[in-house]
Formats: C-alpha cells, structure tokens, sequence
C-alpha cells in the first residue's frame, strides 16, 4: 500500500476523535480504541533550550510518561531538569529504566516517581524479562568507544544489579538500537552504525541485514526486523525467511511527509512508537538535530500483514519537543504469542530490475544546503536532494515538469563540491532513487516540502 493511501486510512481513525486540545478522558478514550488495552507511554522532553536535543545527551530535559487508566493524561514524572536519556518502561510495566548519558549512569523510578535510584556505571540500551524465571535484565554497553557505540554488552538483574554477566563482545554496538526477542536468543541493533542486523545471542554471530540506523525486532518470537532507512520516512522490514519489505512511517496524519525519528517496538509486535515532524531546524542544518518545537510522539499500529501502518495515534500535543518515546500495552506478550514465524502475508522482495535511465536538462530551482560532517553523525555519508524544472528530455522518459534529484553531498566524511548555482541549467542523467536500495540506508538530507515530486539520482555524482 502506498504512503498516501495509509495515510488517508490513518486520518479516518483520528478525524472521527476530539480535536487538540485534547481532556485527558478524550485522549483515554482515543488510546483504549486504539491499542484496546492498558497502555502506558513514556519519552523525555526538552523543557528549556532551543529544543535541538533529539539525542537526549544534555540536561535541560524531564521524564514523562502517560498511563490510560489513571485519568491524569500526559504528566511529568520527574519534573526536575536533567538527563533523562533513552527512557524505556519495564517488562511488567510499572518501572522505567533511563541513563544520565553525560555521568555514564544507568537509574531506575518507579512509575510514580517515587524510588529514583541509580543502578550501575554504563549506557543502558534494553530491558527484558526470562520468560522461564520471571526475572527483569537489563542489558547495557560497559564501556564507551565512541559517543553513539561501545562493548561489550552486559545485563544485570534489575533488582539485584550486582548480579551480571557479558552476553556479547564481538563488536561495537550503537546503543541506541539494541533491542531483544522475546526469548532473548536475538538481539537487533548496528553492531555498528550503519551495519543493521541481528545478534545471535549469549556472544554468537551476527547477521547483517543492511545499512540504516534505529534497527528494532518484533518484541514476540517471530525474529521480524526493521531497519530504518536513511532518509528517514520508512521502514525496511526483513523476515527470517529471507522476505524484504518497505512499510513507511512518515504518512501519519500531521507529519505531513516530514522527517520522523525514535522509531520502537513495543512490547506488543502490532504497535510501535515514534516522534515527529522534524522541519523546524534552520536552513542548511541537520533538522534531527535542529529538532524544533513541533516533534510530538506518534503511536502506530500494523497491520495484520506487517505490510502497512493501519492506524496512527498522535499522543501529545505541546510546544516542546518530545525525544525517545517508549510504550508498554498490557499482554502485549500473550498477544502476539501466535505469531512466530513472521507475517505470513508478507510480500517477497522484488526480483532486482534495472533502473531506467533519464537524461534531462534541468533548471535547479531548490537547494538543499550541504550540512556538516559533524551534524550527520554518526554517518559518514549523505546526499542532498535539490529540486529542477526539467527544461527538456534528452532521452529516456519523464513527463513531470519538476523533480527532486539527489546527489551525494558527503562522502567517507569529505564535503563535495557540486558546481551547481540557482537558476543555472544543467545535464543530469539520472534513475529512480526507489530503483536504487542500496542508498536506503544512506542520510538522505531533504528541506523541499513537495514530497509528491518524483524523487531520481544523479548516475555519476
């Protein structure tokens, strides 16, 4: 199914709901009919700043959370400015785990805010519980190689932190993306970024399934894995079968086709958690790392397949930007007990085709400024996607009278020199850029708000 099309289902679901400002019974209401069940959410927010922290690396941030079934709608839980980086609620639902990224300490508040304690020196990076023994893990990376990865990974008890032991140590991982099967024999993550995949765990191999970044697995025992592509607006999934598919997540209702991130799992394989839009950031910046005051947090819900979003919830709605949300359906382990084995509807990938080639004059009408090696971190890489009034088609076929073009902007960190000017017209031979996968997984760097235009690249650049 088309992005426009899930997004035209998705607004069906939320038009029929109260409009923002939403009472907290309103917002009640809306989460039961969607999720059907207790649900409780939690992100950080950037309470002061210029709301540039989508890492969740500074200190000017605070905890919330949102529970379906005490009234009380979205609330601070620990409402007093610090690090509250990469928040994840506990396997039984009624704790959260979070890191002081800057001090390198993992801590632990009960759902109330009652009982913040600090557990351990590390970057907390999943929580799980042993189906066999009941008992909650969380698992963490030791020691800090770079700022977005380390090694190895250790869990410890949750309740007995002086009990752990090292469960793989073959390569860095990138924190931000590790996360277990139920059974906890596989783990996703970049082991590191942007090599997305699985590993084998305690310490076995790992299997690469692409390049990306935000790679999550199915919280059941399926073994579904997505990787998020680079231009941030899909969701390429992979099943154990060898089925690849590509779900996007930038259609829901108020995104309107900008950048999303944070996407996650949740603890029930049906649902997942992201924030956007990001589009407030200034011109020829990053915009995940510009943020701005618009990124909300976004509930979706897959369909039956895995083939589609079938329905989006927008959670909250506020002037502050909301970073790393994670959510907990009540049974959301005994729900999806039946699905192991992956989707069975999944569509299988596409035999490869070649691409078919253009060669148009254009006149560059829209620029996307080159951002800095810095800003795109931890990628290497990056294309910038100008935009072109086609003057004329020299060969091949394009009837669209404008189009977006992506070039490669940055590459093994070195900025290049695209010699294009506004207004300048230039020969472009280009291909589809959905004809190309192998870019899926590269920063794709895109300020033009005409997401409908036909997206090519460069051949060449």
């Amino acid at each position: 199914m088309t992005g426009q099309r899930t997004a035209a289902l998705a607004w069906v679901l939320l038009a029929a709901l109260p409009a923002w400002p939403a009472t907290a019974g309103d917002l009640d209401a809306r989460v039961r009919e969607f999720a059907g069940a207790h649900t409780r959410a939690a992100w950080c927010r950037q309470a002061e700043g210029a709301g540039d922290d989508a890492f969740a690396h500074g200190r000017q941030l605070q905890l919330w959370g949102y529970d379906s079934d005490d009234g009380k709608g979205e609330r601070a839980i620990l409402k007093d400015l610090s690090c509250y980086h990469r928040p994840m609620i506990t396997p039984k639902g009624d704790r959260l785990v979070f890191n002081d990224f800057r001090k390198k300490l993992v801590k632990v508040v009960n759902w109330d805010g009652t009982g913040l304690r600090t557990l351990t020196n590390g970057i907390a990076a999943d929580v799980w519980m042993d189906p066999a023994t009941g008992i909650e893990w969380v698992y963490m990376i030791e020691r800090e190689e770079e700022e977005y990865q380390g090694e190895p990974v250790i869990r410890f008890q949750l309740d007995r932190p002086s009990v752990s032991e090292m469960v793989w140590d073959h390569e860095d991982v990138t924190w931000d993306n590790f996360q277990l099967s139920a059974d906890g024999t596989r783990a996703s993550g970049q082991f590191p970024h942007p090599k997305g995949g699985y590993a084998t765990l305690p310490n076995g191999e790992f299997t690469f399934l692409g390049k990306g970044c935000w790679t999550s697995i199915s919280p059941d025992n399926s073994y579904l894995v997505w990787i998020f592509d680079g231009p941030h607006r899909n969701l390429r999934l992979y099943a154990p079968d060898g089925r690849e598919w590509k779900v996007n997540i930038n259609g829901a209702p108020g995104v309107d086709g900008y950048e999303v991130y944070h996407p996650r799992w949740s603890n029930h394989a049906r649902y997942f958690a992201m924030t956007g839009p990001y589009k407030g950031g200034q011109k020829g910046k990053n915009l995940i790392l510009s943020s701005g005051s618009a990124v909300e947090v976004y509930l979706g819900r897959f369909s039956e397949d895995f083939t589609r979003v079938e329905a989006w919830l927008k959670l909250t709605e506020n002037d502050q930007p909301d970073f790393f949300p994670d959510l907990w359906i009540e049974g959301g382990g005994e729900a999806v007990a039946g699905t192991a084995g992956g989707p069975a509807a999944a569509p299988a990938a596409p035999a490869a085709k070649p691409a078919p080639r253009v060669k148009v004059e254009g006149r560059l009408v829209e620029i996307a400024p080159t951002p800095s090696v810095a800003s795109i971190a931890p990628y290497t890489q990056a294309l910038v996607v100008y935009g072109y009034e086609v003057v004329k088609v020299v060969e091949g076929e394009c009837a669209a009278p404008k189009i977006l073009v992506a070039h490669w902007a940055i590459r093994d960190k070195k900025i290049l020199d695209l010699g294009k000017k506004l207004g300048g017209i230039y020969p472009l031979e280009l291909e589809l850029f959905d004809g190309h996968p192998e870019l899926e997984g590269e920063r794709l760097i895109m300020e033009s708000d005409e997401y409908n235009l036909p997206l090519y690249y460069e051949i060449g650049n």
